[in-house]
């Protein structure tokens, strides 16, 4: 069936593949990990049938894929991949465990456009008033690659933190950011317990993603991990971020 034959005038067709609102909390929870994950490699799986942010609205999720690997919780930034404009999302769940005070990542944007990082809070609750929708007691600063702060969830920041609205804010177009590598670090805030473990979730797109997802799921390291990176994708996986 082609993509634009989803699109008819029968009324009752259209509603098949029209996105429904869900909890947000349920549509946070990383999906399953595969039984044989490498944590250097991509691995193909089912894309989750819930409407995440950022999500396609051209392609229905019958009709999106996703790509997925793990990374080891160490000092090193991981890298998250890269995306285009119009061309690809960045999938980013991770844990801060007790005592540990920050993660980061790295990601690239193969183009100059506005740019969407959005950061909804896991741990939400929409029947809890004092729930945060967004990452809770974990702060969060992009970075350009001399290091500059860009944007930063402090609303004590100033100017970081009108970028990091016009960032995460759906609703918004986005901030523009130019081409090239950045980096995203999450830290505890002052005020959060440092023996509570804090999860995050990040979604990163430029436009509308298209059909594929890449998700990056830290994980705990073993006694023979030594290194947060991953090894360079493989030329199949580059050509979908072209």
């Amino acid at each position: 069936m082609s993509i634009l034959s989803m699109f008819g005038t029968s009324a009752s067709a259209r509603q098949r593949y029209e996105f429904k609102s869900i909890d947000v909390a349920s549509a946070l929870q990383p999906p399953p990990t595969p039984a044989d994950q490498s944590e250097t490699s991509w691995t193909s799986m089912r894309a989750p049938r819930q409407n995440t942010p950022g999500a396609s609205k051209i392609w229905p999720v019958e009709y999106q894929r996703a790509m997925r690997r793990s990374v080891v919780d160490t000092a090193a930034p991981a890298d998250a991949g890269r995306i285009s404009n119009e061309n690809g999302r960045l999938a980013i769940f991770g844990k801060l465990q007790p005592g540990d005070k920050t993660d980061t990542y790295k990601f690239s944007l193969g183009s100059s456009a506005k740019t969407q990082l959005f950061a909804p809070n896991p741990a939400y609750n929409p029947k809890d008033p004092n729930s945060s929708t967004v990452l809770g007691d974990v702060r969060m600063q992009v970075y350009d690659k001399a290091g500059t702060i860009i944007a930063d969830s402090e609303p004590t920041t100033g100017m970081p933190f009108s970028a990091y609205v016009s960032l995460t804010t759906e609703g918004l177009k986005g901030l523009d950011m130019k081409a090239g590598d950045y980096t995203v670090k999450l830290s505890r805030k002052e005020s959060a317990d440092p023996k509570k473990a804090l999860d995050y979730t990040l979604f990163l797109v430029q436009g509308d993603p298209g059909r594929t997802t890449f998700y990056t799921a830290e994980r705990q390291p073993t006694k023979q991990s030594t290194s947060r990176q991953v090894q360079p994708q493989p030329a199949p996986i580059l050509s979908l971020f072209s």
